[in-house]
């Protein structure tokens, strides 16, 4: 089963909201181009990243104000094409401190580490 869950993005012309795929194994989130470039996201580089069938294939990347499960922050986006799914990948999951709960079909919130210097320094 596909684990589906909100995600909104937004530019400095709008939002789009849309029931995206949460796919750890992605490493970027994925937009279709047509509404990333209508919110007025522009890329800022393009990647080359593997396709679902092994293939390398190069993609834009923007960045975006991305919320989901109530946080959001600034993460990177791909530009694929229209008609492709919108895409929850693992970047975006770990900047906002989530992780997929597929058992019970929606993300959560999770703990992150401290870098150890930093707890050596403050201890």
């Amino acid at each position: 089963m596909t684990l589906r869950f909100p995600m909104t993005v937004s530019g400095p012309y709008g939002a789009y909201t849309v029931e995206a795929v949460v796919d750890p194994d992605a490493t970027f989130s994925a937009v279709p181009s047509p509404a990333l470039v209508e919110m007025g996201i522009e890329p800022v580089r393009v990647v080359q990243l593997r396709d679902a069938r092994g293939e390398k294939r190069f993609y834009r990347l923007g960045r975006a104000l991305v919320t989901v499960a109530g946080v959001e922050d600034l993460a990177p986006v791909l530009f694929v094409e229209a008609g492709e799914p919108t895409v929850i990948g693992a970047t975006t999951l770990s900047l906002l401190m989530l992780e997929a709960d597929e058992g019970n079909g929606t993300v959560v919130q999770i703990v992150g580490r401290a870098p150890a210097a930093v707890d050596e320094a403050v201890g």
